[in-house]
């Protein structure tokens, strides 16, 4: 959950990204998450012959979802660990959700000591996310925002303009739209969803990643 998926993702846009975090273009808003600041290192330090074959290396994975999305009014009580991985706490109490979109590993050993990325997630919703998050991008929610089909594809896996976001994790869908809402993500990609994201609300952004991440991919 603190990391971007990149397998499937296009040539051209992986290496769009990578220019971003180059120049500085592309950085979160949350000054304490570290692996933005690794990212633009590592982006910096990479020569465009190695850029170009990662791009292809991870373009010619394909995407599988590990992720499912349960709507909740309760949430399994969790600790956050330093790097912001959510570990369900010991034992099966939980708490009220909230307006919380709460992500955390199905299996808390395989994903936070053996960091297996095929252990897979599940998110906490709250109830009705779905069906908000439906009507929001298909509609534009009457002007909230944009119906993402239109630059991303009608079944949101991507076109030239737009990367495939079907089927990816919340918190990370999530956490982009709020870089762009404070600018801190501003390539000329990011430019474009301006418009999109900027009148989203915190539920908005709960509901709209909830339903994207339950896509099949």
């Amino acid at each position: 959950m603190q990391n971007g998926p990149v397998a499937g993702l296009p040539v051209d846009y992986f290496l769009r990204q990578l220019a971003d975090f180059a120049s500085g273009r592309r950085r979160s808003a949350d000054v304490n998450k570290a692996n933005a600041f690794e990212m633009a290192a590592m982006a910096r330090n990479m020569t465009p012959e190695e850029q170009k074959a990662a791009a292809e290396y991870f373009a010619s994975m394909p995407f599988t979802r590990w992720i499912r999305v349960i709507e909740s009014d309760t949430v399994p009580t969790f600790t956050a660990t330093v790097n912001g991985l959510f570990l369900k706490s010991h034992g099966n109490e939980t708490e009220p959700i909230g307006r919380r979109l709460v992500e955390m590993p199905e299996d808390t050993y395989q994903s936070n000591m053996l960091r297996n990325p095929r252990s897979g997630m599940v998110a906490y919703a709250p109830i009705g996310s779905l069906e908000a998050g439906e009507t929001l991008v298909k509609t534009g929610g009457n002007g909230r925002t944009q119906a993402c089909g239109a630059c991303h594809g009608p079944d949101l896996r991507g076109r030239a303009v737009a990367p495939p976001i079907a089927g990816r994790q919340p918190g990370y869908l999530a956490r982009q739209m709020y870089d762009m809402q404070q600018g801190t993500r501003n390539g000329e990609a990011a430019k474009m969803m301006r418009a999109s994201v900027e009148k989203l609300t915190e539920d908005d952004l709960i509901a709209i990643t909830a339903y994207v991440a339950s896509l099949q991919p």
